[in-house]
């Protein structure tokens, strides 16, 4: 989901949710709502109370007997625990969700879980053996015929291959991304696609069109209430200030980016 909006009211409109389908019983309903809960707190950066609804969810998919939806938990907690870099726990849900997709012969899921190995090889920094989870994740949804999980993979490649200084590459691997935004609506891949193009433009010394694309990055995921994107921009547009010899603007978007981490840091807190 991308979440826009009073996400406090959100919080409050899935709670009475809740409420509702407590009284009727209904497992399913509920895991629903816990799921749309936890995603919005880790909008909000509460990322303890996240993990905590993700678990619920899991839970009543286990008592189901909902494999799919206990697979998809398992990648959800992966997820989290990646975001939190606590890479031993994030690799052992990851390999919890491949078992359940092998046993449930999902292949899109198979690509999923390989994707996020991808992700997480990369936040280790093992940045060729993510190249080879990406790879492996873009063969899987071409076999499946999945145009947007083709257009996942790729981003994927893009962002890698910039951390990797492969600039040419990167720019190529963004032109999937970039014609599917053409045809469809999906804010999150265009906030990053921007993001991305803009960082690309500062070293290829296009400070205009760099600027240009990181603000619009910004305002798109500002409207998401992606902290932890806002976070990473203002560091981009310290860059990008750094390469203009702006101290003035390098000064304002560092106190951004301070405020910003403040305020996420409020809400991490390391589960036991």
């Amino acid at each position: 989901l991308n979440y826009t909006g009073d996400l406090q009211g959100a919080l409050e409109h899935y709670t009475k949710s809740l409420e509702t389908y407590e009284k009727q019983h209904s497992y399913s309903g509920m895991a629903a709502v816990y799921n749309n809960l936890a995603g919005i707190y880790h909008h909000l950066g509460e990322c303890s109370k996240a993990i905590e609804m993700y678990e619920k969810s899991q839970e009543l998919d286990i008592k189901m007997g909902n494999k799919l939806g206990t697979a998809i938990g398992y990648n959800n907690l992966a997820e989290m625990y990646t975001f939190l870099n606590d890479f031993e726990k994030a690799d052992d849900f990851l390999n919890r969700y491949l078992d359940m997709n092998k046993r449930i012969h999902n292949r899109i899921g198979f690509g999923f879980a390989f994707l996020n190995f991808g992700i997480l090889s990369e936040r280790k920094e093992a940045f060729e053996k993510a190249g080879e989870y990406y790879r492996k994740a873009l063969s899987i949804f071409e076999e499946v015929k999945s145009k947007r999980l083709i257009v996942d993979a790729y981003e994927s490649l893009a962002w890698l291959s910039y951390r990797m200084k492969a600039y040419t590459e990167a720019r190529a691997h963004l032109q999937k991304p970039i014609a599917h935004l053409k045809t469809e609506d999906n804010l999150e891949l265009e906030a990053s696609v921007k993001r991305l193009q803009g960082k690309l433009h500062i070293q290829e010394g296009d400070h205009d069109s760099a600027e240009r694309m990181l603000k619009e990055s910004y305002r798109l995921y500002k409207e998401m209430v992606n902290t932890a994107e806002l976070i990473a921009l203002s560091g981009d547009f310290i860059d990008l200030h750094s390469a203009l010899g702006n101290a003035e603007k390098m000064a304002e978007f560092k106190e951004k980016g301070k405020h910003l981490v403040d305020e996420i840091l409020r809400g991490i807190q390391q589960p036991e």
